[in-house]
C-alpha cells in the first residue's frame, strides 16, 4: 500500500465483462514501514499493519485487515469472486520451502512462520474455505494449476 493506490482495481471494478479476478502474485507486502518501499518513496497516509515485518498469524491478519481498507479493493472484492495465486511475499520474499532470504534467526522457527501465512489470510478471507483447500500445496511450496468449481444454487 505504501508504493500507490489500487487504480488498476478501481478500473476492473467498472468492467461488465468480467466473471473472476485471477490475481497473479503480490497481493500484499509482508515488509515492516520503510523498508519496501523505502520511507522516502511511500505515499503520505498509506500506512500499514502491523510497522513490523510480519512474522507471527497476528502480522499476518493485520495486514491483509489493512490492504483489504482500500476502497478500490473493497469494491473489487464486492463485484467479483477473485482467486489469487500466491508467491512469496505472501510468506516472506525469496521463500523456498527451508527458509526465506529476509528470514532471519531471530524471527523465530521457519515453519512456524510457514503456517501462519496462509492461517492469516483465511482469517479475512471471504472464501476462507477455498484457502484452507489449498492451504496444504502452498505450504509444501506446490502451485494448483486447476482449480475446480461447481455451480452454487
Amino acid at each position: 500500500m505504501p508504493f500507490g493506490y489500487f487504480n488498476a482495481y478501481a478500473h476492473a471494478a467498472t468492467r461488465n465483462d468480467l466473471d473472476l479476478i485471477v490475481h497473479t502474485g503480490d497481493y500484499l507486502y509482508e515488509y515492516g514501514l520503510g523498508v519496501y518501499p523505502s520511507k522516502e518513496q511511500s505515499l503520505a497516509g498509506r500506512l500499514v499493519a502491523p510497522d513490523h515485518e510480519m512474522i507471527a498469524l497476528a502480522d499476518y491478519r493485520l495486514r491483509y485487515a489493512s490492504y483489504r481498507k482500500d476502497p478500490n479493493l473493497q469494491r473489487l472484492h464486492q463485484l467479483f469472486p477473485m482467486i489469487a495465486m500466491w508467491d512469496d511475499h505472501e510468506f516472506t520474499n525469496d521463500a523456498p520451502k527451508t527458509g526465506a532470504q529476509n528470514h532471519d534467526s531471530n524471527e523465530g522457527d521457519w515453519a512456524v512462520r510457514k503456517r501462519a501465512a496462509p492461517s492469516g489470510k483465511s482469517g479475512h478471507s471471504s472464501a476462507s474455505w477455498a484457502v484452507s483447500n489449498l492451504r496444504r500445496r502452498q505450504v509444501t511450496g506446490l502451485i494448483p494449476t486447476h482449480l475446480r468449481s461447481s455451480s452454487f444454487a
